[in-house]
């Protein structure tokens, strides 16, 4: 392979799971860092659940599916 996926790989064939993965099974899923944009302290893995809440949220409101949050978002916190 050559050029971009000879570097990092071709992607996930399941790209929700992929994106998945990337956020939540890597070493550094919970590792703190503060965003550049809104000063806000979070993790790969925080992120991850706060958006596939609110798709999940969206799903069952819009009647596109039947999920629906079992628990709230993780809390964000500004940061120090």
């Amino acid at each position: 392979m050559s050029g971009l996926e000879g570097r990092v790989g071709l992607p996930h064939s399941d790209i929700g799971k992929g994106m998945e993965e990337e956020h939540c099974d890597m070493p550094n899923s919970d590792t703190e860092y503060t965003s550049t944009n809104y000063q806000i302290c979070t993790t790969a893995r925080n992120e991850w659940q706060v958006c596939y809440s609110v798709l999940q949220y969206v799903a069952g409101v819009r009647g596109c599916g039947t999920a629906t949050p079992n628990t709230p978002p993780p809390t964000i916190r500004s940061a120090p």
